[in-house]
């Protein structure tokens, strides 16, 4: 009796709510924690459910359920929600077509700040027959295990297997995640290549887990985390971009767990544009997943282990490829490059693979299949005439033999760099996560002047004002596509002006480069601009 007397009183202590507030557009206010179902709160799909700001104990939402045209949005009012949960955070169980938003207020810009004190707490989680969830700019710090988990275990009446029941559309983006006890970010089982034992009536039985379609992680920053940054599986054609890990596995509950991003069983798609740096163990590690995996525009630096690893386990699926391009993988201790798998496809480009005391770059088995090419390997970081000498900065020189020395990946949708540049840039695809641009320093450091032109937009004669020392000059034209279009060697320049034909140039915005091509060279500056062709 005591204990009943207990859990009413929490629950009239904690519901607070007030229907249609005028802040922040909210249809519903809620200002104390609660455990919340429809009984308690009353949201119709389309509608917005605000808390105000202030602080807050444990939060459970159970069965709120939106429509994918009129999805529930959650969202912070009036400054930051600080969350403080004992085994989570916030919780979704059996939720559907829900949006955790802390971008309520503008001017902060983690409008939900959630943490959990147990030893195996987690700061969000998201469970049971859950799916088409969204979580994004919120802070999760200071948990026992997880900062995010996502997943539901497997139910011993087998509704939730694989087969049966599967996640959708689970986005998780611009938040930060700092100082968790395990995993950033747990999505999806880590039992599907080899099933989950799990009792029911008393014996055991394996179990099967389901699938996440559309897991979509992006844009997110991940620090200080004591196994990986990311751990990710069960996700067929996941999308994990953008995102920003340093200082993961520093202190795992496994000797293994101390990765950057781990690619699970189970998991494809593509792994693209991350950067990843002073972890304590492999960059991305790829363990027993489906295959059809891209990994690119990735840059890896400063690991403990492998830049990239690759093996297979039970389930993974023959005959499918593993492409590994356009990364950049800098001071690793281990390999840059590792694979693993006998029944996988693997196709290596355009990699910069450079400083592992092993001196292995690429480390394969004679019953490895791959195919490789137009990577660049050096035991020195300065061949590879990188601009590195300030704040870890590894774009090309002009210089460098990185620059147009890349395979064409177009036909594989490559077609943008770790900044999301267009590729290429110059006529050819460049090694490495970045493509030069043109908008830093070049050669031995010589700034890029700008190259003044007239008229601007041309229709037919365009002039070039230089002032410099040399006569003649090198000119190369570029489209809008990084396509080179024209180049004249030895042009004469008269009384410092340049006459350039654009008249058999389709109308399009043109990317000029001139360069001295006599004279003292070493040190002339190398002119660009663009100019607008007109008809």
């Amino acid at each position: 009796m005591r204990i009943i007397i207990k859990i009413i009183s929490f629950w009239s202590l904690l519901v607070c709510y007030s229907s249609y507030s005028q802040n922040c557009n909210c249809d519903i206010t809620i200002s104390k924690a609660n455990y919340f179902d429809p009984s308690n709160l009353p949201v119709k799909p389309g509608q917005t459910v605000c808390f105000s700001a202030g602080n807050y104990s444990e939060i459970r939402f159970n069965n709120i359920k939106g429509t994918a045209t009129q999805p529930i949005k959650i969202i912070n009012c009036s400054g930051k929600v600080n969350i403080t949960g004992y085994n989570v955070g916030v919780l979704f169980s059996d939720c559907n077509y829900v949006q955790f938003l802390g971008s309520g207020d503008a001017t902060v810009k983690e409008g939900f700040g959630i943490s959990a004190t147990a030893n195996a707490s987690m700061g969000i989680k998201i469970e049971g027959t859950s799916s088409d969830i969204e979580v994004a700019n919120t802070e999760v710090s200071h948990v026992g295990f997880a900062g995010i988990m996502v997943k539901s275990d497997p139910f011993c009446d087998q509704s939730n297997w694989e087969g049966n029941f599967a996640m959708f559309n689970i986005l998780i983006h611009h938040n930060y995640i700092h100082d968790t006890g395990s995993e950033g970010m747990y999505i999806g089982s880590s039992f599907w290549n080899e099933g989950q034992e799990i009792t029911c009536d008393g014996s055991k039985t394996l179990a099967w887990p389901h699938l996440i379609y559309g897991l979509d992680i992006h844009h997110n920053k991940i620090l200080r985390t004591a196994a990986e940054g990311i751990q990710y599986a069960c996700a067929p054609d996941a999308k994990v971009h953008h995102n920003e890990l340093q200082h993961t596995g520093y202190n795992p509950f496994s000797v293994y767990q101390v990765n950057g991003i781990q690619i699970g069983g189970g998991a494809g798609g593509d792994c693209y544009n991350n950067i990843i740096h002073d972890v304590n163990g492999t960059g991305i590690i790829m363990l027993g997943g489906l295959g059809n995996q891209q990994v690119y525009n990735n840059l890896i630096y400063n690991v403990g282990g492998n830049g990239i690893f690759s093996d297979t386990r039970p389930r993974s699926s023959e005959n499918t490829y593993v492409r590994i391009m356009n990364n950049s993988i800098i001071s690793t201790k281990g390999e840059s490059i590792k694979l693993y798998s006998n029944i996988q496809q693997y196709e290596v480009y355009n990699n910069l693979l450079l400083k592992t005391p092993t001196n292995q770059y690429i480390k394969t088995n004679t019953t490895v299949k791959s195919i490789v090419s137009n990577n660049f390997t050096d035991k020195s970081i300065d061949n590879a005439k990188l601009q590195y000498s300030n704040d870890d900065n590894y774009k090309p020189r002009l210089s460098s033999p990185l620059v147009n020395a890349g395979k064409d990946l177009s036909h594989l949708r490559i077609r943008t760099d770790l900044t999301d540049t267009l590729r290429p840039i110059g006529g050819a695809y460049d090694i490495g996560c970045y493509e030069y641009t043109g908008n830093w320093t070049v050669d031995d450091f010589i700034p890029v002047q700008e190259l003044p032109t007239y008229p601007n937009p041309c229709s037919s004669i365009l002039f070039v004002r230089l002032e410099a020392e040399s006569q003649f000059f090198n000119v190369k034209i570029y489209d809008g596509a990084g396509r080179l279009v024209q180049e004249h060697e030895n042009m004469i320049a008269e009384n410092n002006l340049l006459p350039l034909d654009m008249a058999e140039l389709s109308p399009n915005l043109y990317l000029i480069s001139v360069t001295p091509a006599t004279g003292n060279v070493k040190i002339a500056p190398v002119y660009r601009g663009k100019v607008l062709k007109v008809p």
